[in-house]
């Protein structure tokens, strides 16, 4: 029996081999493993239907480019001079993380399938074409995918669509029966697990970086709630890897708001307890609902999300802090 997503994907190509126009596949901002894989997979996946696609990242982070050179993977880049294309989104739902392909891509929303496995739902959520399915991380959802259509996947690329699910999952915390359905493939095609693991942790953190680890650090206003510790601070760059950073030194929750020249961008990370017995969501509620303060677009998922904008950082911190402190009193923590 044919499957949601494998009807909706059929859809999607007939549409497309009707038209004879190329496809572009693109993903959010400073793309992440699982971005850069789901991208990556789903190329591969077209190809092999012979249907032709090409790739557009606005920009992919330092993880992402490390795990492409070491597993010698190139891609086709987008020429997206011409408007006749159809859309795939791979991993978000939200226009503003596709920055300037983000006016051509909503204009045809009638031509866009969006692949995404975040709660919170975006405007591109209004494409004709969609799989939005709250799952560990968006490679899954396009391993299973292949797997139904019956597509074989090279070692590299199986290695590859590994490093998003371990990203995604932080090494396994979080899983699903189609998360390990998805891994069972990938370890079936050739998938080395040693080496994905290796290759995603041997990245040399530059001077850059470290010095906004530095600063997050040392700015962060450290709020004890009960057993929990929360950390809100704030960098020009780097927010994600500082929020990170700030999680692995123990806080429970990290906000890490950062941006220059009145843009806007927030990063926060939580641990599964804190998510669990506070009952907050980071990406549908708190990231959510900076959109009701901010001029801008925020989402993710249980233990992560982010927000992208306009405004001022001092003036967004303070916002967070109301919203987070408001949550925190309706909360079901005690």
């Amino acid at each position: 029996m044919e499957s949601k997503e494998q009807k909706v994907v059929d859809s999607f190509i007939k549409k497309i081999r009707k038209r004879n126009e190329p496809v572009v596949i693109l993903s959010h901002l400073n793309a992440d493993p699982d971005a850069v894989a789901s991208a990556i997979l789903f190329h591969y996946f077209l190809n092999s239907l012979n249907v032709k696609s090409s790739i557009y990242f606005p920009k992919i982070n330092k993880v992402s480019k490390n795990i492409l050179l070491r597993l010698s993977i190139t891609y086709p880049q987008a020429e997206i001079s011409s408007m006749n294309n159809f859309y795939v989104i791979v991993d978000t739902s939200n226009s503003i993380l596709l920055e300037s392909m983000r006016d051509r891509v909503t204009h045809y929303l009638d031509k866009t399938l969006v692949i995404d496995h975040h709660s919170s739902k975006g405007d591109l959520s209004k494409a004709k074409y969609k799989i939005l399915k709250n799952e560990t991380a968006t490679t899954v959802i396009i391993t299973n995918i292949l797997k139904s259509f019956g597509i074989k996947l090279p070692s590299n690329l199986s290695t590859l669509a590994l490093t998003g699910i371990i990203y995604d999952t932080q090494r396994f915390r979080f899983l699903s029966i189609n998360t390990l359905k998805a891994l069972t493939y990938l370890l079936e095609n050739g998938g080395e697990y040693e080496k994905a693991l290796r290759i995603m942790y041997e990245y040399e953190i530059d001077v850059s970086e470290k010095i906004a680890r530095i600063k997050g650090v040392k700015r962060a206003d450290i709020i004890r709630i009960g057993k929990y510790l929360i950390a809100i601070t704030h960098v020009s760059s780097y927010e994600a890897n500082v929020a990170n950073a700030l999680i692995m030194l123990g806080t429970d929750l990290s906000i890490v708001v950062g941006g220059k020249k009145g843009e806007i961008r927030v990063s926060a990370r939580a641990t599964k307890a804190f998510v669990e017995e506070t009952g907050i969501k980071i990406g549908s509620l708190l990231m959510k609902k900076l959109e009701k303060y901010l001029r801008g677009e925020g989402g993710g998922h249980e233990t992560a999300g982010g927000f992208n904008g306009k405004g001022d950082i001092h003036e967004t911190l303070r916002i967070i802090k109301k919203i987070l402190f408001k949550e925190l009193l309706n909360s079901s923590f005690k």
